[in-house]
């Protein structure tokens, strides 16, 4: 019998990064996410009121937004702008508007335009307006539940006709003239005329907003279901292929409002057969990251214990900032507000937490701050109104670039307080969320499904980390945007973005690598000795971390040029006629990491020693074949 003795060598390269910690510096004009214009995503980003120019014709916020990865612009029209006396519309106003969506349209926007503000001549009650009416700053239980507050927020000030019920609202929607020849239902006429006349270019339209609020809207819910009804009506007739925005829920002024409004719709004996009279639930939510996933899942379950399931879409979401000294407004720290650096922070969590439960639009409040000073004096911007951009900016163009287009999300939260939501079957592959919710550093482990990942942090930073036994282990800053006083964190600590390839789009760039020579490194001390010759007929390969040949060589020297994808290889360095029985020379694996850049990578080895072979320096394995 012929036996066959084969000896399999397994060498094994352990790379290791421990506590991983992006650089905190804040992102400034020169520091904006992934670098140029966002691109190959899912149009699923917006912001709010990026159309402002710099006092002429310039729109110098919209490219900004544009390049931060927005695909969605969202803005009022107002009706008394439109029709400031009866049946007479404004021409000055229709030729504003225009310039507006033709402008936001031209440079790839799609629109969400609000219907909004009652004019005094077709007001029920209210004090005359003659104008839109101005916030003059938040009542407490904006972002939260005021303390001892009874499920409403209270007027913001004294009831306008801009905010009550329009005359005629009870009639049926296309009943335009009554028996004296007035116009009966003046809500229904405005919606149809407008819709017509932008339905080549604006295809989302919303009914009103936030009207749990008296400072918006001063009738009931019951009249809300019938404004909502009537706007429904008008639009699709007046645009087939439009779509019906419910008006942006506040939420927290009467958390109750919207389900009174479902009721109704529900209870209507044509709201089944026309989809409840809305086309998307739109939902507007402040300050605490995780009213993102907690939130909307409330919402979303509500809605279909009254009526079927409808897309969501957050289309206003964002914090108040203090401690920001570029504005003319230096705010000290005062609860739900944040400072840039936690903006930040903010945009990542809500984006992975509304992806996590389901939201399909996400629209920041907002680009800049424009005129917030005059309403609120606070500010949201992305952007700031000299044009330099908030570490949110980056956040966003991080959020935009990477977190697109998954085939399933899922979402952890974690006993030690660490939170996660995992993308999976994006173009960039697996890519993960994680932060810390608690005020304490920590070390947080994450398997690994891939050699190496790529980590991205809130300002755009990366750099490849490799796992230790199957993980990544992460250093995880704590929260800091807590209340005064308390151990409540509303935003988390900075999350970091993990990104593995697992069939994702790759990174390419060219590398060079060149092995000068290869000799016997007999007494094992890495350096070429008196009487260490160099070896002739040597086999070189370079692979990638699942050992695929990437490229080959026979010879006393190798050069290999070419692109690779981004991420770890090996070059494979074994002596002649290998495996072999000792003496002799083991191979050598010299670790390759191609990291990001546009720049050739080179590297160079003068000369490489291969470590003795000896029956002593190895547990040999052994099979019998016969």
């Amino acid at each position: 019998m012929k036996h066959t003795v084969s000896v399999i060598l397994a060498v094994l390269l352990l790379l290791t990064v421990v506590g991983v910690a992006p650089d905190s510096t804040a992102a400034g004009l020169g520091e904006v996410g992934p670098e140029g214009t966002v691109t190959g995503l899912d149009r699923r980003a917006g912001t709010c009121y990026s159309y402002y120019t710099d006092g002429g014709s310039e729109r110098p916020y919209m490219p900004l937004a544009y390049e931060a990865g927005s695909r969605w612009d969202r803005f009022d029209f107002v009706w008394p702008r439109f029709e400031p006396k009866e049946g007479k519309w404004s021409g000055e106003t229709v030729k504003a508007y225009d310039a507006v969506v033709g402008d936001l349209k031209a440079a790839g926007f799609s629109l969400v335009g609000i219907l909004l503000w009652t004019p005094d001549w077709a007001a029920t009650s209210g004090a005359s307006t003659l104008s839109v009416p101005e916030t003059g700053g938040r009542p407490p239980g904006w972002y939260a539940p005021a303390p001892g507050a009874v499920d409403s927020l209270g007027p913001m000030s004294t009831a306008r006709a801009a905010s009550s019920p329009p005359k005629g609202l009870y009639q049926p929607w296309d009943d335009w003239t009554s028996e004296d020849g007035d116009p009966a239902n003046t809500w229904g006429r405005f919606v149809y005329r407008l819709v017509e006349q932008y339905s080549d270019r604006v295809k989302h339209w919303e009914m009103w907003n936030e009207p749990e609020w008296e400072y918006f809207w001063t009738g009931t819910s019951s009249d809300y279901a019938r404004l909502l009804k009537v706007g429904y009506q008008a639009t699709k007739a007046a645009c087939s292929d439009c779509q019906v925005l419910f008006g942006g829920l506040h939420y927290w002024a009467k958390p109750n409002y919207y389900k009174w409004v479902l009721n109704a719709l529900k209870d209507d004996p044509q709201g089944a057969a026309n989809n409840y009279f809305f086309d998307v639930m739109s939902v507007h939510l402040y300050s605490r990251s995780a009213n993102t996933y907690d939130v909307v899942n409330e919402i979303r379950s509500e809605m279909k214990a009254r009526v079927s399931d409808h897309p969501i879409w957050l289309t206003e979401t964002g914090v108040p900032l203090w401690g920001d000294s570029g504005v003319p407004i230096y705010k000290p720290k005062y609860d739900y507000a944040a400072t840039p650096e936690e903006a930040a922070a903010y945009v990542i969590q809500s984006y992975a937490n509304a992806w996590a439960a389901g939201v399909e639009r996400y629209l920041f409040f907002r680009t800049h701050d424009a005129d917030m000073p005059d309403l609120s004096a606070e500010y949201f911007g992305l952007i700031r109104n000299n044009r330099s951009l908030r570490p949110a900016y980056a956040a966003y163009k991080v959020a935009t670039t990477y977190l697109v287009s998954p085939s399933e999300v899922t979402s952890w939260s974690y006993s030690s307080g660490a939170r996660r939501v995992t993308l999976w079957g994006t173009p960039w592959g697996k890519v993960s969320v994680v932060w810390n919710t608690t005020p304490n550093g920590m070390t947080f482990e994450y398997p690994a499904i891939e050699p190496m990942a790529r980590l991205v942090d809130p300002r755009g930073g990366e750099q490849l980390i490799e796992p230790k036994d199957g993980v990544y282990r992460l250093s995880l800053p704590g929260a800091t945007a807590n209340l005064e006083g308390t151990a409540d964190y509303y935003i988390g600590g900075d999350p970091y973005v993990i990104v593995e390839a697992d069939g994702g789009v790759p990174e390419v760039r060219t590398v060079h690598v060149e092995v000068g020579g290869v000799y016997g490194d007999a007494d094992g001390d890495g350096e070429r000795g008196e009487g260490e010759e160099f070896l002739t007929n040597v086999s070189f390969r370079l692979v990638d971390m699942k050992g695929r040949d990437i490229a080959t060589g026979v010879g006393a020297s190798w050069t290999f040029a070419g692109d690779v994808r981004v991420g770890g290889y090996r070059v494979v360095i074994a002596p002649k006629g290998w495996p072999s029985l000792p003496p002799g020379w083991l191979p050598r694996h010299l670790p390759v990491w191609v990291g990001l850049g546009e720049e050739t990578l080179t590297i160079r080895h003068e000369e490489v020693g291969l470590p003795p072979h000896r029956t002593s320096g190895f547990f040999p394995i052994m099979a019998r074949n016969g």
